[in-house]
């Protein structure tokens, strides 16, 4: 399933993300008040287990969206953080992730994606089904037959 657009109907996981996640914001926004605010390390913890929680979820799926539906999703992201470490709207991208101690976001789905294909490749370990998946990792330069190896275990008696 592939994602055209916020607008059209398959965007709509897409625009649910986007709707829960600046309802989100606005916690974020009460707690990182400059006068009486958290510090930025519980700030991101907070941004982690509430957005990045929301934003991940599924990223499987949403990361063959479109790339103006990716930057909107990741638009938010870099707004929230921004608010987690204090700076200014301004500032470098990746610095932001520097300073967050973060991945970026294309960085972060392609590891959430490699989990998943490990997994399903554990789970399932047929070429004919998991075709996508094997093609997927060899152009990714992963030849899922090299780099893993399945042990069978010895099973108790």
């Amino acid at each position: 399933m592939v994602f055209s657009s916020i607008a059209d109907s398959h965007g709509q996981p897409i625009f649910t993300i986007l709707t829960s996640t600046s309802q989100s914001l606005n916690i974020l926004k009460i707690l990182s008040h400059t006068s009486w605010g958290s510090d930025s390390r519980t700030l991101i913890k907070i941004h982690k287990v509430i957005i990045q929680s929301k934003i991940y979820y599924g990223s499987n799926v949403h990361k063959t969206a479109s790339r103006s539906s990716l930057n909107a999703i990741d638009s938010t992201n870099n707004t929230e953080l921004k608010l987690t470490i204090g700076a200014f709207r301004s500032s470098p991208i990746y610095s932001i992730y520097n300073i967050a101690g973060e991945p970026t976001p294309e960085i972060k789905r392609n590891n959430l994606s490699f989990k998943y294909l490990v997994r399903s490749y554990i789970s399932n370990p047929l070429p004919s089904e998991n075709t996508d998946l094997y093609d997927e990792l060899e152009n990714n330069g992963i030849i899922v037959d090299q780099s893993m190896t399945r042990e069978q275990l010895p099973s108790p008696p």
